[in-house]
């Protein structure tokens, strides 16, 4: 069984799976860095760049819903467990995320203002739980229809273009946030430099409730593919403290599928325990 703090966590960072989302800037040509001769480039470079490979702001506009299907594979010591999942998405902050996983099935459902959890169990029992509190609002916040970059495109003050660097043999720039930003939550942001996507994100440490000791949370994107002209990454590698905790591999991406809103509310037949 998928245990539910699993399926929560998976919720979270979704955000960051699609990087297809509506900014700031129309199309227009894009800039090729060279790291021994250029000087760095600003963070609105980066930003209209990226929207540049993303077929400009008119094609963005476009996107109003995706559904995304694959599989995610949780470590934990010497042992994973696979689950397959589909994501549904719309426009603004609608979400429901289908997981299976040893014969259970399990639901994150949100409306744009309430959520539930649901679990269809082998013997066709069913538990739903309303989502309250601190996790409603984290689901809230992972439910934006946009990616990491995009949402910050109110806080560039916020934003410095610190260096060149390389992801995996991948030429890119690193973006730290200021630590009074109010999108605090992440601290920098590696952007490659050929298709100007995600390559890696860092997230500001925590405080381990266990050990007291702070964690370090990475996530590496990669597998860039496009859809509908739009660029998606379709693996993300999770690490805690250098070790790999999550891989995500996503196997089909399908925008503007006109999905019903009746899509992210509990069905007639459910009934909350």
């Amino acid at each position: 069984m998928v245990p539910p703090k699993f399926l929560l966590f998976f919720s979270l960072p979704l955000g960051l799976l699609l990087s297809v989302f509506t900014t700031a800037y129309g199309q227009g040509e894009s800039t090729n860095y060279n790291s021994d001769l250029n000087e760095l480039p600003s963070v609105h470079e980066v930003f209209r760049n990226f929207t540049t490979h993303n077929g400009g702001l008119r094609n963005l506009s476009l996107l109003q819903s995706a559904v995304v299907t694959g599989n995610i594979v949780a470590y934990s010591g010497d042992s994973s467990v696979q689950s397959n999942f589909r994501l549904y998405r719309k426009s603004p902050n609608k979400m429901r995320v289908q997981l299976s996983s040893s014969g259970i099935r399990s639901n994150v459902i949100y409306n744009g203002e309430q959520g539930w959890h649901q679990i269809l169990q082998k013997n066709g029992k069913r538990k739903i739980t309303e989502i309250e509190g601190e996790t409603l609002s984290k689901l809230s916040d992972s439910s934006a229809f946009n990616t990491l970059l995009y949402s910050l495109k109110n806080y560039l003050t916020d934003l410095t273009v610190v260096e060149f660097g390389s992801i995996r043999g991948r030429p890119c720039v690193r973006i730290d946030i200021a630590d009074d930003s109010l999108v605090s939550e992440y601290s920098s942001i590696w952007i490659d430099l050929e298709h100007y996507q995600e390559l890696k994100v860092t997230l500001n440490e925590v405080i381990d409730s266990v050990t007291g000791k702070p964690i370090v949370a990475e996530v590496y994107y990669s597998e860039h593919k496009k859809i509908d002209g739009c660029y998606v990454a379709h693996k993300s590698e999770h690490y805690s403290d250098g070790t790999l905790t999550k891989v995500t591999n996503i196997t089909q991406v399908e925008f503007n599928e006109g999905l019903f809103d009746y899509i992210f509310t509990l069905q007639e037949q459910d009934s909350l325990d």
